[in-house]
């Protein structure tokens, strides 16, 4: 049988005092993550042709969180409509979210999303307005200051569509985003 020395009984009790204290005093930890959209594709060639993407991107944590999407085009430059309105402009919004923004200089839109909602953005190109094409990809990231791991999880949908005259065709694709895990 071996004695443990006091010593050694002492410092382990004053440990054992400390750690509670230690866990509660320490700060609070702000979250964040973001992720790669490898691919977006909008497109209007006039009349019946065009492509519309929809980036869906779902809140899976308890707390709100805020969310900023930059999407680029084919010459990395940034992509964005500058109207600051959800239902307008070449980037519009649908479902819940809150505090839309998309006036920025440097990201397309930014917006709050409460716990558990989810969120449709929708790229549209326009053969009568800034561009036709609109090619590229994007991220998303995001913030909260009291989340910790994981809050979102995102995919794309690419609706493509073509007619003329004799015939029609219509497509419709999936884009992963982190590979479908949340991020």
């Amino acid at each position: 049988m071996k004695i443990i020395s006091c010593n050694y009984i002492k410092v382990v009790t004053r440990l054992v005092f400390l750690f509670p204290a230690f866990i509660f005093t320490m700060p609070a930890f702000s979250g964040s993550g973001s992720a790669i959209i490898p691919h977006l594709n909008a497109r209007d060639s006039g009349g019946d042709n065009r492509v519309n993407c929809y980036i869906s991107i779902s809140n899976i944590s308890n707390k709100t969180v805020s969310v900023a999407v930059t999407f680029y085009n084919a010459a990395g430059l940034i992509a964005g409509d500058s109207d600051d309105s959800p239902s307008a402009g070449h980037i519009s919004a649908s479902f819940d979210f809150s505090n839309y923004d998309d006036t920025h200089t440097d990201k397309s839109v930014t917006f709050d999303l409460a716990a558990h909602k989810t969120v449709q953005i929708n790229l549209k190109s326009d053969s009568n307005g800034s561009y036709t094409t609109l090619r590229g990809y994007g991220t998303i990231s995001w913030s909260a200051s009291d989340v910790n791991g994981v809050a979102l999880i995102s995919h794309v949908n690419i609706d493509d569509f073509w007619r003329n005259s004799t015939k029609q065709s219509r497509g419709n694709y999936t884009v992963e985003v982190n590979n479908s895990l949340p991020f």
